[in-house]
Parts: structure tokens; C-alpha cells; sequence
């Protein structure tokens, strides 16, 4: 029996870390198979967003190939006949800074000692657009 547990405990931690997708949108009956476009200039069919995705931020693994499939099954049951999936990184968008300060008394003598970070940020991740065709 706790063998049983143990494995169960394994798939679920894998699987755990594999990317998720949030949604947001509309739901349509499900499609069998979806379109996969990287660049909206390469869509030739007239199109509406019907619903945007999110990968989850606590997400460990974030393989782009992963990404990609996952899109793919959200899609498939959410009836979308497309996936457009962009990456984007926007580097250095601001700067964090970090202070630490410090007083000490010395022979009644006042000692503050300070500390200052610097650090640029930047952000990166996937714009995730659903896909449904008009006539």
C-alpha cells in the first residue's frame, strides 16, 4: 500500500511542474485539431481572439516545447481553431534597490553604517492568444 502512495506521490510532483495555463475567455464546442502561429503576420484567415493564456508564474519548468503543447489542449478544448503564441523579454525595465542600515553605539557615540543594492530587472515570458476563424 505504500508503494502505492509513493508513486502516486512521484507522478504527482512531476507532473506538478509541468507549465500550466490559465484561460480567460470563451468556451466553444472542442476542436481535434488547432493551428499553431508564432507571428500574426503569417495568419491568411480572418480571425477573433476568443480567449488569452497565462503560464502559471510558480511554474519550475518552463520549457518553450511544453508551452506549446499545452496551449495546444487548452485550445483543443476550448474550441479554438488557433494558437498564437509570443514570447516577448523586456530587459532592464527598472532598477531594485536594496538598503540596509545599521546603528551601533560606541563611548555614547552614534555609528550608523549603511548598505545599498543596485540591481536592473527586466521581464520575460508569453503573450498567448486563442484563435477562432470567421468566415
Amino acid at each position: 500500500m505504500q508503494k502505492i502512495y509513493f508513486f502516486s506521490f512521484i507522478i504527482l510532483l512531476f507532473s506538478s511542474c509541468s507549465p500550466a495555463i490559465n484561460y480567460i475567455g470563451s468556451t466553444n464546442a472542442p476542436t481535434s485539431h488547432v493551428d499553431v502561429f508564432v507571428n500574426d503576420a503569417t495568419i491568411k484567415k480572418n480571425y477573433d481572439i476568443v480567449g488569452k493564456g497565462y503560464v502559471h508564474e510558480i511554474t519550475f519548468n518552463k520549457r518553450i516545447e511544453k508551452i506549446q503543447k499545452r496551449a495546444i489542449e487548452k485550445a483543443m478544448n476550448k474550441g479554438a481553431d488557433a494558437v498564437l503564441i509570443q514570447d516577448y523579454y523586456v530587459p532592464n525595465t527598472g532598477t531594485s534597490i536594496n538598503t540596509t542600515m545599521r546603528s551601533d553605539s560606541l563611548n555614547k557615540g552614534l555609528i550608523t553604517v549603511g548598505n545599498t543594492t543596485v540591481q536592473s530587472t527586466g521581464s520575460s515570458g508569453f503573450n498567448i492568444y486563442f484563435l477562432k476563424y470567421t468566415n
